[in-house]
C-alpha cells in the first residue's frame, strides 16, 4: 500500500476497479537507496514508471505539491525488476 500521503480517492478506487495493483507486504523486496540526485525520484520517476508492470503499482495523480515517496518508488520497483 502506498504511503497515506500518497493516498488519494482515484488511486484507491482504481485499484478495487482492478485498473491498479497493490503488493503483499510479504513480497516486497526492501531496498535503501543512498540520497544522490542523480536516483532522485524525480529523475526517474518517467523512465521507471515506463518499464513493464511498474505504472499498475503507482497513481495516476497524486496530491497537490507532492510526488512519489522515494521508498515505496524504489520498494516497488526493486521488487517488480529486482536485476
Amino acid at each position: 500500500m502506498p504511503p497515506y500521503k500518497m493516498l488519494t480517492k482515484d488511486h484507491l478506487k482504481m485499484v478495487l476497479q482492478g485498473g491498479k495493483k497493490l503488493l503483499k507486504m510479504a513480497d516486497v523486496r526492501f531496498i535503501n537507496p543512498p540520497a544522490y540526485d542523480e536516483i532522485g525520484v524525480k529523475a526517474l520517476y518517467d523512465e521507471v514508471t515506463g518499464q513493464d508492470g511498474m505504472s499498475d503499482y503507482f497513481p495516476v495523480t497524486f496530491p497537490k505539491g507532492l510526488q512519489c515517496d522515494k521508498a515505496y518508488f524504489y520498494n516497488v520497483w526493486n521488487t517488480i525488476h529486482p536485476d
